[in-house]
């Protein structure tokens, strides 16, 4: 049930990543699952790079086949706790 409450807030809050220049869409998954879909056309090293940048921003993802990030949070997290992972998806991409 906690992963469902939380569907929603998820996608939402990584919804706006959609902005950046590097991210061309954001993916709704089931329950706490969502991914980042980066536009990788003209450069094959970008998630990889995106991967680090985002470590280097305090969040764990791993780049998936196609060029997206895995966003799979714990069930504990709070509405704050995803705000602020996206915080720092956001912080991570906007440095490539």
């Amino acid at each position: 049930p906690r992963a469902g409450e939380r569907e929603r807030e998820i996608y939402q809050a990584h919804l706006p990543l959609g902005e950046l220049p590097v991210v061309q869409t954001t993916r709704r998954g089931v329950g706490a699952l969502c991914a980042i879909q980066l536009g990788i056309s003209e450069d094959e090293t970008v998630p990889a790079r995106a991967v680090v940048a985002c470590r280097n921003a305090g969040v764990l993802t791993r780049a998936m086949a196609g060029g997206a990030l895995q966003v799979s949070p714990p069930f504990i997290m709070t509405k704050d706790d995803v705000d602020e992972m996206a915080r720092r998806f956001r912080d991570g991409l906007t440095s490539l």
